[in-house]
C-alpha cells in the first residue's frame, strides 16, 4: 500500500475539472451498461476482479477500449478459461467495469507487472462522439476518473486501501465526492453503486500512473 500511496500522492493536478458541481451524486441521466448488471456480492466480485488480474490476463482489459471487440475477446477467455478463480463451480457474473477496476487495483499494488501494459489510446472529442452510447459512457467515467484521482490523490489511496462494503470504504468515498463532482461535465448526473465508482476511479489512477511514468521516461 506504500507504494499505491506513493504513486498517487505523486501524480498532481494536470487536467481542469470540467465543471464545477454540488459534489452529489444525483439521479441517473447516463448509464454505464456494464454497471447495471447485478452484483452477486460486491466483495466477491472485487475478489474475483483481483484474481484474473493476478493469474490470468484479465489486466489485459485495460489495453482496449471499454465495449470493444478486443475487449470482448478477453472476456470471453477469461469466461471460459480462468476457472480457478471462480468460488465456486458457478462461473460469477460479472460485467468488465467490475473486472477492469479490480485488475487497475491490482497493477497500482503491483507496478512491476504493469511495466509493458499501455493503457487504450482516449478518444478525440470528435471521435468520442462517434462512438456508440455505451462505449461514450464508459470513456467519459474513465475521464472523470482520471480527473478525480489527480485532484484528490490521497482521497483514491484511502478508498483502495479500504476493503470493499467497510465503513472506512464509504467514509473514503465520502471524502472523495467532492474531487468527483468537480470533474463531472456540465449537465451530466448518475448514480452507481460503490463498487462501480471505485473501479472508474481505480482505472482512472491507473492510467495517471502509467502517463506519469511515460512522461519520466523520456
Amino acid at each position: 500500500m506504500k507504494r499505491l500511496r506513493a504513486i498517487l500522492l505523486g501524480a498532481a493536478l494536470t487536467s481542469a475539472p470540467a465543471a464545477a458541481q454540488d459534489g452529489r451524486v444525483l439521479a441517473a441521466q447516463a448509464h454505464d451498461q456494464t454497471g447495471r448488471e447485478p452484483l452477486v456480492d460486491p466483495v466477491r466480485t472485487h475478489a474475483y476482479a483481483i484474481c484474473l488480474a493476478d493469474r490470468h490476463w484479465g489486466a489485459h482489459l485495460l489495453a482496449e477500449l471499454p465495449h470493444s471487440r478486443g475487449e470482448s475477446a478477453i472476456l470471453a477467455g477469461l469466461r471460459y478459461g480462468a476457472t480457478t478463480c471462480q468460488p465456486s463451480n458457478r462461473a460469477l457474473t460479472v460485467g468488465s467495469r467490475f473486472i477492469r477496476g479490480g485488475a487497475a487495483e491490482f497493477l497500482l499494488e503491483h507496478p512491476q507487472r504493469r511495466f509493458r501494459l499501455r493503457p487504450f489510446a482516449m478518444p478525440t472529442n470528435a471521435a468520442l462522439q462517434e462512438l456508440d452510447a455505451n462505449v461514450r459512457a464508459s470513456v467519459i467515467f474513465i475521464q472523470i476518473g482520471e480527473c478525480a484521482a489527480r485532484a484528490n490523490p490521497a482521497g483514491v489511496v484511502a478508498l483502495l486501501a479500504a476493503e470493499v462494503g467497510s465503513p472506512e470504504e464509504r467514509a473514503a468515498l465520502a471524502n472523495v465526492v467532492p474531487a468527483i463532482g468537480g470533474c463531472v461535465p456540465s449537465g451530466l448526473s448518475f448514480q452507481m453503486p460503490p463498487l462501480q465508482i471505485r473501479a472508474y476511479l481505480a482505472e482512472g489512477a491507473f492510467r495517471n500512473a502509467q502517463a506519469d511514468r511515460a512522461r519520466t521516461a523520456r
